[in-house]
């Protein structure tokens, strides 16, 4: 009985003390815990690292261009499906399969080499079946701003923060006069950065050296992606 007593009383002293470690724990390593949670947003294997605007924005911050304002606006063109589906109903048939493509899936066999799905089947098809979709493009402002050179140069920095804001909101209206003012306010001071970015069927500005066109599939309401 006595052992017994000398073991209980033993394993409340242990337990107290593994509580009182545990709350002079360093609290700031439960957050420091939940924050690495989410590196690997930033790390280089995270989706923003490589992305255009991400890459355009260490780029400037690097120059000292630590503010951005960006006005832009989206647009659609073009209804498109995908080749390797049939326009039929969709109630007897869920997933009605172009001829060529159910060729292709049965030229694979019944045990098909990596290499070969991939050659057959994803090369020319893809990874996913897409039913329907609509191609568009954007057409963006983007302007960064040195704060520190617009001390410099102009007396009250907020005001002319503002009138930048406000030249850049007529963008849409005054497409050519606005990017005039803007190109004319970039050389001068030297304390703005301005691109000009209109992907899709938009053509080639006049200021080629602030402009880059690509294409673009936009995903907004009106154009949703309808994925089987």
């Amino acid at each position: 009985m006595n052992w017994r007593c000398i073991e209980v009383f033993c394993f409340l002293f242990l337990w107290d003390q593994i509580t009182v470690q545990s709350s002079h724990q360093d609290p700031g390593l439960a957050e420091q815990h939940v924050s690495k949670q989410f590196d690997w947003l930033i790390s280089d294997r995270g989706p923003f690292h490589h992305s255009r605007s991400y890459l355009s924005f260490v780029e400037r911050f690097r120059q000292g261009f630590t503010t951005r304002y960006k006005i832009y606006r989206e647009f659609a063109r073009w209804k498109v499906r995908n080749t390797a589906m049939e326009r039929r109903g969709l109630i007897r048939n869920p997933v009605p399969l172009m001829p060529e493509f159910q060729r292709s899936v049965r030229m694979l066999g019944r045990r098909p080499s990596t290499q070969q799905f991939i050659d057959t089947i994803i090369k020319k098809y893809g990874t996913h079946i897409l039913i329907s979709g609509t191609l568009g493009g954007e057409e963006a402002l983007t302007m960064y701003m040195d704060k520190s050179k617009l001390d410099r140069k102009i007396a009250n920095a907020t005001q002319s923060v503002e009138a930048l804001h406000q030249l850049a909101s007529s963008y849409f209206i005054d497409r050519d006069g606005t990017m005039r003012k803007l190109h004319e306010i970039q050389i001068s001071t030297n304390a703005i950065k301005v691109t000009e970015t209109r992907t899709g069927p938009l053509g080639c500005s006049t200021y080629d050296n602030l402009d880059s066109v690509s294409s673009v599939l936009l995903q907004s309401p009106e154009s949703k992606l309808h994925l089987q």
